[in-house]
């Protein structure tokens, strides 16, 4: 008694079901090479805001440990490093309000042998118009070089009050 299948039939896979299986097997090496690529650069800009993190509060830190506090005879001497910015300083490269720094999170000179990777900018502002015993404090990385306009990687915020 016969089945209905020929000799040919049972010899094994024909070249349709060979494309087939090839296809299914290249769309599934795509799709893990895709993701890859995606967890790779997932990890490259998770290490760029980590620095760009450290960075900010490197500076941030730098800032609120700056002695400031009223003079034996209880005046307000002038506040150097922690005098106001300018309204811009934020959005551009403002002296004295500004530096760079290299994918370690270290400053560098422009034009030295280390590239930056960041350039760090803060500014210090009167706090609720106390404009004698407060500051308000906010240090922004972005990537270097930051064009105009460019939004921030990280921005930190803090106040800072003049110490009797």
């Amino acid at each position: 008694m016969t089945t209905g299948r020929t000799r040919a039939s049972e010899r094994g896979t024909t070249l349709v079901e060979a494309v087939v299986a090839a296809s299914l097997l290249l769309t599934l090496a795509g799709g893990v090479a895709y993701l890859f690529l995606l967890t790779h650069r997932f990890a490259v800009t998770a290490d760029q805001m980590t620095v760009a993190v450290a960075a900010a509060v490197s500076r941030l830190e730098t800032l609120l440990a700056i002695p400031w506090v009223y003079d034996l005879a209880g005046g307000e001497p002038e506040a150097g490093a922690l005098d106001f910015s300018p309204p811009d300083a934020l959005d551009r490269n403002a002296v004295g309000f500004y530096d760079l720094v290299d994918a370690a999170g270290m400053p560098v000179d422009e034009g030295g042998d280390v590239q930056p990777a960041f350039t760090r900018r803060w500014a210090l502002r009167p706090l609720n118009n106390d404009a004698s015993s407060s500051r308000a404090i906010e240090v922004c990385t972005f990537t270097w070089p930051a064009p105009p306009g460019a939004p921030p990687l990280v921005c930190l915020a803090s106040a800072r009050t003049r110490q009797p």
